[in-house]
């Protein structure tokens, strides 16, 4: 059996968890029950364990700084695998980061005799793609790059000069999101699942709700950030606004909109496919999507969603839905259809094909 050493900065039990971790969680999970897997994250909280066995494997954390202390922490395991997970959207802190992970692993190897490991890189965010110079020097510190999004793939195959990249795009599990029954509303419920700041761009949403004047329809917005107090004050003066701060159970919350948008202004810091947009996919949800990386993949515009580029895009397309109830319940099948591609099991077998071969 492959034993896998995954680096995870940021892991179980965060009280918030991103898009990015509640990901790596359902992978570990699956990952965990064909291999012998440690996840290596970091120790933020003293009263955490610094050592457990959760659900299908091993968690390990270490202290700050993190990058030398997992670079030491996972020589002593003697891995057959290092998937180095990223979070880093900068070239410059991620050339950095690996050069000294990369560095301190292989001397603690030397120096405890044990054989040194493959090394992956899986790049969960998309990049800033500036200096790009140093993609071709990060590809060559890795065995395989694996790349959450089209775009992410694109760029790294053409600096990848020994053309081991690949495209795995997030998972969730389907099974569970499939069964879920969604909701019937009096009014049609608009949805927007994520942190209520700038690069989200809730406030987009928010205008574009207001434009359609129609008190037939909801507005519903689930999050934290620090656009809250003055969406809130916003949705005082209107009965069909609703903010909810954070959610654990967001399926419920999913279930009970008729459709889902995700106005973001960029795609950085941002797993490489919003999972909650994946997950709505998953729920048969109609998708309204800003052009960018991290959403462009999710909808094929007209046939189960619309991609805007715009307020007043968004706007219309809004209008439109809500004056069709039958037309959303049709984008809606389309979007559980596409969902498919999205089934963790199988991204996970895909994950251990890459691996191995």
């Amino acid at each position: 059996m492959l034993n896998i050493v995954f680096i995870v900065k940021y892991y179980y039990p965060l009280k918030r968890p991103s898009g990015i971790l509640r990901f790596v969680m359902n992978l570990s999970e699956k990952l965990g029950e064909k291999t012998n897997l440690t996840i290596i994250t970091c120790r933020f909280n003293k009263k955490h364990k610094s050592k457990e066995f959760y659900k299908s494997y091993n968690i390990i954390r270490v202290n700050s700084p993190f990058y030398i202390s997992s670079a030491i922490k996972s020589a002593k395991l003697k891995p057959d695998l290092i998937i180095f997970g990223t979070g880093i959207s900068k070239l410059w802190l991620l050339f950095a980061t690996s050069v000294i992970f990369k560095s301190l692993n292989v001397f603690s190897l030397y120096l405890f005799n044990f054989k040194k490991p493959r090394y992956l890189l899986y790049q969960f965010v998309d990049l800033d793609y500036k200096n790009h110079f140093l993609t071709k020097y990060v590809c060559m510190m890795f065995e395989k790059v694996i790349c959450t999004n089209i775009s992410l793939y694109n760029f790294y195959s053409k600096y990848n000069r020994k053309k081991t990249t690949f495209h795995l795009p997030p998972g969730i599990d389907l099974s569970k999101f499939h069964n879920i029954e969604n909701k019937i509303n009096k009014k049609i419920r608009i949805g927007f699942f994520g942190h209520l700041n700038y690069s989200k761009g809730s406030d987009i949403l928010l205008n574009s709700f207001l434009k359609l004047n129609n008190e037939d329809i909801e507005l519903f917005l689930a999050g934290l950030g620090n656009m809250e107090s003055k969406l809130k004050k916003i949705s005082l003066k209107h009965k069909n606004i609703f903010i909810r701060g954070y959610i654990d159970n967001i399926e419920d919350a999913i279930a009970s909109c008729d459709l889902l948008v995700f106005p973001y202004r960029h795609s950085k810091k941002v797993l490489g496919l919003s999972l909650s947009a994946i997950e709505g996919l998953a729920m048969g949800k109609p998708l309204l999507v800003s052009d960018n990386n991290c959403l462009r993949d999710l909808v094929i515009h007209g046939e189960n969603g619309y991609i805007f580029k715009n307020e007043d895009e968004l706007t219309k397309y809004l209008f439109e839905l809500i004056e069709n109830k039958d037309k959303l319940l049709t984008l809606g099948l389309k979007s559980k259809n596409k969902s498919l591609k999205f089934d963790i099991n199988s991204i996970c077998d895909k994950l251990i094909n890459i691996i191995r071969y």
